[in-house]
């Protein structure tokens, strides 16, 4: 029985991908809650290197705040999924390697500026919402939103379990091997049981590897499939619409 409908009630965002601006919010939104969660039980409470007092609460909100800019610096500002080293990213390879100006390239045997040209010569005479291919172009844009999405959560889930697994076994050994705690820090805080500290990084693996399972792009599955068969389909109206090599 497949599952991937838990993703698609959008548990963790109040809006859906269709457009850069509202990628990058939900982006935004997951970041800042698995973020605030991963501050409150690893880096709280912070003191003043006196321990007269603890910081205020805003400062904790600016450092939330901080460390999401850092994510959407690192992460999605320059579109890993499209510009990223297909040599190295098997994501990238696959995205990229379904976009029609490929197969154009490979059928008339052009480079690969030539295909991009012929191809977005014709798609963007689709912008036109009175185009009768004006939704192919719609639904290009949201399902290739949806695969950065998933990829994006995936990038995230993997960077805070490795920080908060360090963060685990840095306790951890403080508890056998007694050794200074900066000023700002201490292990033992109370107010968060030690077990919420395990569950987090336990409940990113689950988030990553759940949707690396539900959307394989060895094998696509999930959004991969989806894209793969709406590019065939653009593909396909190619090749009925310019059965040879068009002149410009």
């Amino acid at each position: 029985m497949r599952f991937s409908f838990l993703w698609d009630m959008n548990i963790l965002s109040i809006t859906q991908p269709k457009t850069e601006a509202g990628l990058r919010l939900r982006n935004a939104l997951v970041a800042l809650l698995l973020t605030a969660i991963f501050i409150y039980l690893y880096l709280v409470p912070l003191q003043s290197p006196q321990g007269l007092s603890t910081l205020p609460s805003y400062l904790l909100f600016l450092l939330i705040a901080f460390s999401v800019l850092i994510l959407d610096l690192i992460i999605f500002a320059h579109d890993p999924l499209q510009y990223g080293d297909i040599n190295k990213n098997k994501y990238t390879r696959f995205f990229t390697s379904q976009f029609p100006s490929e197969f154009i390239a490979l059928k008339y045997n052009i480079n690969i500026d030539q295909a991009r040209n012929k191809w977005f010569g014709e798609f963007n005479k689709w912008q036109n919402p009175e185009h009768q291919c004006h939704e192919y172009r719609l639904r290009a844009f949201q399902i290739g939103y949806r695969c950065r999405e998933i990829y994006h959560t995936q990038l995230i889930s993997k960077y805070l379990t490795f920080i908060s697994l360090t963060f685990v076994v840095f306790i951890f050994i403080s508890s056998f091997i007694p050794f200074r705690l900066p000023d700002f820090y201490y292990s033992n805080y109370a107010g968060v049981p030690i077990v919420l500290r395990i569950v987090y990084p336990a409940f990113l693996i689950f988030l990553y590897l759940y949707l690396k399972i539900m959307n394989n792009v060895d094998r696509p599955t999930g959004v991969w499939l989806r894209w793969k068969q709406h590019n065939d389909l653009l593909k396909a109206w190619w090749l009925d619409n310019y059965p040879t090599q068009p002149i410009a």
